[in-house]
């Protein structure tokens, strides 16, 4: 309770730890011409400092969640892609006996492999890949690794045999022995063939090959680039046979290091003859000058040596045969043919009878006939001219020599029976009385009556 004597004392009472004049604490009496008045701040409440508190804690969430979404934002680095390539699939080793499972990574990426027995009773492997015979028997180890956040995976074949001293088995690879990882020689020789030279025999690839690891497979296709289909060489040859232009592709490969090296060798096999053809196409010829025949060649597989092979034949000549060749060496002879030289050009000669027939004589010719162009062959003709008048005639001998002759017609015209001031070539009998019979174109003759016909002149023939 605020007193007189309180005031006097200048001072404020605090009751219940209360300030009752907001905390300010004052000389309000006794004071002196130097006095200075002293104010002293009010202390921070408690819920202040909750808000401060509270406010540091939500920068510092803030800048958290900051960084973390920046984080989840930020692509990821993509992992690299390789390959893992067992060197060999599988060894076999006896109780106690090691191999080593030995591989390649592609792409020169770093990468960490995992191995795991299916079976430790029969093999166990450690982490270096090294495995060891423990029981007789079958069982596998499992190659893991990762990519790409995907779990993958190879297996190792294994077979465990029992300690005999007889048994000599042929390990892949062999225990503990590092293999070499050269490529494999190869060779491709050809018998009784060149290469890309025509042949019409079959043809022989002797295939040769050599591997460090003695462990070589030889496989060929023909006519492929890629995506082959591969047969086994067999007793190392390749035989091929049929007509045609073939590549050969031979792979030698390496079983255990999986190299591979590849040749090629291009064969060519034609076994059919060319077909021939006779140019004149005639079993005898003949002509009065030099004659050339010509054998014309075709071949569909390898090609002639020559299109055409020709002759001349100044000469008569009997049983001539012309050949021609293809490519390959396989040949055809023509059917034997005679050549008939007679340098003689061909004649002829004509004659006429009185009717106007005209007769053609040949000589050395093949071709004759009164039409220039030697259509066909004729030897007479009859003329039925008025006046006189020359007919040519042709001949051609079978060399292509041409000749002719002529004949000079003389024509001469009789008027047989004259009648009503016309001309008549024949009389004809018709049945009529004497007293009947007196036209201006009959007549009485020897007890009949006849009709003259055939009106015109009777011409006649000869040569002048």
């Amino acid at each position: 309770m605020y007193t007189e004597d309180d005031e006097k004392k200048g001072s404020v009472n605090v009751n219940n730890g209360q300030d009752t004049n907001d905390s300010i604490y004052s000389d309000f009496y006794n004071k002196d011409d130097n006095y200075t008045e002293e104010v002293v701040e009010k202390p921070k409440s408690k819920n202040t400092i909750k808000i401060i508190a509270i406010l540091l804690l939500l920068i510092i969430v803030g800048v958290l969640v900051f960084f973390v979404l920046k984080k989840n934002n930020q692509e990821p680095t993509p992992q690299q892609n390789f390959e893992v390539t067992l060197l060999y699939s599988d060894c076999s080793v006896k109780v106690g006996e090691q191999c080593t499972i030995l591989y390649e990574v592609s792409n020169q990426a770093q990468v960490d492999l995992t191995f795991t027995s299916n079976d430790p009773n029969i093999a166990t492997v450690d982490n270096n890949g090294v495995v060891t015979g423990i029981g007789e028997g079958n069982t596998f180890i499992k190659v893991n690794y990762s990519m790409n956040g995907k779990n993958q995976g190879k297996d190792f074949f294994v077979t465990v045999s029992k300690q005999t001293e007889q048994q000599q088995e042929q390990q892949k690879p062999p225990v503990n022995q590092t293999i070499s990882q050269n490529a494999p020689s190869l060779s491709l020789t050809l018998s009784d063939a060149k290469e890309n030279v025509w042949t019409n025999k079959d043809v022989t690839i002797n295939v040769s090959g050599k591997s460090d690891n003695n462990s070589l497979s030889l496989k060929y296709a023909i006519n492929c680039e890629s995506n082959c289909s591969y047969q086994n060489v067999s007793n190392n040859k390749i035989v091929v046979s049929n007509n045609g232009t073939y590549t050969v592709k031979v792979v030698a490969t390496d079983n255990k290091n999986k190299k591979e090296t590849t040749k090629k060798v291009t064969v060519k096999i034609d076994k059919e003859k060319p077909t021939l053809t006779l140019n004149p196409n005639q079993i005898k010829i003949t002509s009065t000058k030099n004659v050339t025949v010509c054998a014309i060649c075709a071949d569909k597989v390898s090609g002639c040596k020559e299109d055409k092979v020709c002759k001349t034949y100044p000469a008569s000549s009997s049983k001539q045969v012309l050949k021609v060749v293809d490519n390959a060496g396989n040949s055809t002879s023509s059917v034997a043919f005679d050549v008939v030289i007679n340098k003689v050009k061909p004649t002829c000669s004509l004659s006429i009878s009185n009717d106007g027939t005209i007769t053609a004589t040949v000589k050395d010719a093949t071709k004759y006939s009164f039409d220039a162009n030697l259509a066909s062959n004729v030897t007479t003709k009859k003329i039925t001219n008025t006046s006189d008048t020359i007919v040519n005639y042709y001949v051609m001998d079978a060399s292509g020599t041409k000749g002719t002759c002529s004949i000079n017609v003389k024509v001469t015209s009789t008027c047989r029976y004259r009648a009503g001031g016309a001309c008549y070539k024949d009389m004809a009998k018709i049945n009529l009385d004497k007293d009947k019979c007196n036209g201006s174109v009959m007549t009485w003759s020897n007890g009949a009556c006849y009709m003259y016909v055939n009106q015109g002149m009777i011409y006649t023939y000869s040569k002048k």
